[in-house]
């Protein structure tokens, strides 16, 4: 887990799983070009 994440998870986990969540998709749009 990155540090950006753990900070937010620090204010709450739900925007934690929403980052981690979009840097996924956004991981798997870049592999993809």
């Amino acid at each position: 887990m990155s540090l950006e994440c753990l900070l937010v998870c620090n204010f709450g986990y739900h925007s934690c799983s929403h980052i981690k969540t979009s840097f996924m998709i956004s991981i798997h749009l870049l592999s993809s070009w």
